[in-house]
């Protein structure tokens, strides 16, 4: 993730999407649903965790709605990533520095809030991306950008590339899925000028939370049946 992106003025989550959520039957869906709300991270967690990551050397940590688009990747793709082989990625590889054993594990716990809070919202067929919030200059409009999730989510593709090259190598049904995410991470001007259009934005938006859902179902059904099932809370 090289590429510089305009400055966000804050993330939120995109509630424009069209989709359905198919909520698992009975007990378990209510409870999923649950989980979902009650674990998403506060205003206050998320801005302690990203202003942590801005002071972090020698350079920033991943932007938050990059992150979100790593987490949506890992839970929705071939099989389950542990937090020790992921979190390394939130502060770019390299060794972050604790003021405290404290809020060590204050970030910590956020991070985890936040995974299984995307787990839940995947499995429940729920979730909504957290994208970027830009001013348009000259205008009081706000508007989601997906960029940076969608490089995120590349991102979280790396951690098991193999299988999803192998596989969107030889499958349409696959490679469609992902188009408007490549298509917007790989965005040129042209583009990312068209993406101010509110109707092409939150079209392009719609299809990238429709194609989480539909890539979690895709990869739960290339799993043998006894390990097929939501992504595990971690710890």
């Amino acid at each position: 993730m090289e590429r510089d992106s305009p400055a966000a003025t804050s993330c939120r989550r995109f509630t424009g999407a069209a989709q359905v959520a198919v909520v698992p039957d009975g007990l378990l869906g209510v409870i999923t649903a649950m989980l979902a709300n009650d674990a998403l991270p506060t205003d206050e967690e998320f801005d302690d965790l990203e202003a942590f990551l801005d002071s972090c050397e020698p350079e920033p940590g991943l932007p938050i709605d990059a992150i979100d688009g790593m987490l949506a990747a890992i839970i929705c793709g071939p099989d389950s990533i542990m937090p020790s082989e992921w979190m390394p990625a939130v502060w770019r590889n390299t060794l972050p520095e604790y003021e405290s054993k404290a809020q060590a594990q204050k970030i910590m716990d956020t991070l985890m809030k936040w995974y299984n809070s995307v787990a839940a919202e995947i499995t429940s067929g729920t979730y909504q991306p957290m994208m970027a919030v830009w001013e348009v200059e000259g205008s009081v409009e706000e508007v989601e950008y997906p960029e940076d999730w969608c490089l995120g989510f590349m991102e979280g593709m790396k951690f098991r590339a193999a299988a999803w090259e192998a596989r969107a190598k030889n499958d349409a049904e696959l490679m469609e899925m992902l188009e408007s995410i490549v298509t917007v991470a790989e965005s040129t001007d042209d583009f990312a000028r068209s993406l101010l259009d509110t109707r092409v934005r939150r079209r392009v938006i719609r299809r990238i939370t429709d194609a989480v859902i539909d890539m979690r179902d895709y990869w739960q059904q290339q799993r043998p049946i006894e390990q097929r099932g939501s992504a595990p809370a971690e710890k």
